[in-house]
């Protein structure tokens, strides 16, 4: 009987410590979960604020580009309006290979376009300095 109450005190000890040291892995894995769960917060919040200042930056991009889109056509429907005083003879009229584009539409399309890759070359210089200084 003294060898099984000498075996029943180490099973008992051998329990105990691995009660302890299960417990005690459990706290850190409680610990860790918490933290990744908060810096998981943290990151949803920047990732949030980020989309918001790239939403703005878009937003203003598109005001400025329509604002500037309306004020060539103001200007190219001006000049059309605006009675020419040249005193050069009148253009010949064109084959019937032309596509009846005139050199006014042409301007016109060319500002247009003009316009269009500075304003994208500006908001991706805006987009790449929100994400620089993060």
């Amino acid at each position: 009987m003294v060898i099984s109450w000498t075996i029943m005190r180490y099973v008992v000890v051998a329990l105990l410590f691995s009660f302890v040291g299960f417990y005690g892995e459990h706290l850190v894995l409680v610990n860790f979960k918490n933290k990744i769960e908060a810096e998981a917060k943290l990151q949803q919040e920047q990732s949030k604020n980020i989309n918001l200042e790239q939403q703005h930056v878009s937003d203003a991009t598109e005001i400025d580009f329509n604002k500037r889109l309306n004020e060539l056509d103001l200007y190219y429907n001006g000049l059309r309006e605006t009675p020419s005083t040249c005193t050069m003879p009148a253009v010949p009229v064109a084959t019937g290979h032309s596509n009846d584009t005139t050199g006014h539409n042409l301007a016109a399309d060319c500002a247009k376009t003009t316009l269009t890759l500075v304003t994208l070359q500006k908001w991706i210089k805006d987009e790449a300095a929100l994400h620089d200084t993060k």
